[in-house]
């Protein structure tokens, strides 16, 4: 309810103030552009977490996120050159060739190097909100959040099956649910 201009209720907030307001806290970086403004806002998204990391710990904290296949391969290829120890979710082609060989029960065969799957708690008809998945997904050292969860009673079937993150538009009901 709340207009993102309001000069009052909700301040444009960088990415530096948001990290160094909370050095403790795990924080999701959506790269939502695509092609050469998505490439430019990961490399400077890249080069602030170089200058805050040794104050702030980022690359321990900081998950990058894009559903552009340009972005996510340049995750992979700064992985494997630059930055061994940067964490990020997959594509949705990644997610996709996960879910199918969980069906099969053949994830044993999945082997992209990702930190984090965010996912919806349903998706073409799946129900990908289950113990077992998250279960599965953590055999594969791979944390699990679902987004956008608003409803109550979804959040507390997101902490039942173990999700290890939930975002929400609503923290405050969140929060109430987790105490």
């Amino acid at each position: 309810g709340v207009s993102p201009r309001h000069p009052t209720k909700f301040l444009v907030t960088t990415l530096e103030e948001l990290i160094r307001a909370f050095p403790n806290n795990y924080i999701n970086v959506e790269i939502k552009q695509s092609g050469e403004v998505g490439l430019r806002a990961l490399a400077e998204t890249i080069l602030l977490l170089d200058q805050l990391d040794e104050e702030f710990q980022t690359y321990e904290r900081i998950i990058l996120a894009s559903f552009h296949h340009s972005i996510y391969q340049e995750l992979q290829k700064l992985r494997d050159t630059t930055h061994p120890q940067l964490m990020f979710s997959p594509e949705a082609r990644s997610v996709t060739r996960f879910f199918l060989l969980f069906l099969l029960g053949l994830d044993t065969f999945y082997n992209d190097e990702i930190a984090v799957f965010q996912l919806p708690m349903r998706q073409a008809g799946f129900n990908l909100a289950t113990k077992r998945l998250v279960r599965i997904a953590h055999r594969h050292n791979i944390a699990v959040n679902y987004w956008t969860i608003n409803d109550p009673d979804d959040m507390r079937t997101l902490i039942r099956i173990g999700a290890d993150g939930i975002m929400t538009d609503r923290p405050n009901l969140l929060k109430s649910i987790l105490d």
